[in-house]
């Protein structure tokens, strides 16, 4: 995928997601879209929104994205996703990491002279990852939250979120989950 030949770039990873989405559908999988750097951020938001755009996937429930809370424009990329399921009657989840690619991402920007695009202190992440869990939780109609860390005591406070504000009765609509072998 390249920026530079953005529509191309969607088109091309449309067609080679079209099949795996068909079997996710056939057996009813999960299918997460994830942001790995700054460069395909815009790249990956496009593909999911067009993807689910079309009729053939547009009902299907088991898809979502991955929202790096380390990113300063996140809570902005949230908003207008959870804008776009509301107007197209998408539902999908939210699945909220704090970042695993700050090094590169801070050593890209400083190398291009580009402003650095994420959180520079770990505390304005965690804070960050609260914020957007509690949007994504006001807006449950038609989002879910999955919640990622690499260490499960480090899972926000948010999970206990919803029970507390009476936004669901119970926590069937959050999923928490944990990558092995990071640390």
């Amino acid at each position: 995928m390249n920026a530079c030949a953005f529509q191309y770039s969607v088109d091309t990873a449309k067609e080679r997601l079209r099949p795996l989405f068909r079997k996710a559908m056939a057996t009813g999988a999960f299918v997460n879209l994830d942001m790995e750097h700054h460069g395909l951020k815009n790249l990956t938001l496009a593909l999911y929104r067009s993807l689910m755009e079309e009729p053939e996937f547009h009902d299907y429930p088991y898809t979502g994205l991955a929202i790096q809370c380390y990113r300063r424009d996140s809570e902005s990329d949230l908003k207008d996703l959870i804008q776009w399921g509301k107007s197209r009657k998408i539902t999908f989840t939210i699945r909220l990491v704090k970042g695993a690619y700050w090094d590169s991402e801070v050593i890209w920007a400083r190398q291009n002279n580009w402003p650095v695009p994420v959180f520079s202190k770990k505390h304005e992440t965690d804070a960050n990852f609260e914020k957007l869990a509690r949007i994504v939780l006001q807006n449950h109609e038609r989002t879910l939250l999955a919640c990622a860390s690499i260490i499960f005591g480090r899972l926000p406070t948010s999970s206990k979120y919803p029970k507390n504000c009476g936004f669901l009765k119970d926590r069937s609509n959050i999923r928490l989950s944990t990558v092995w072998g990071n640390r």
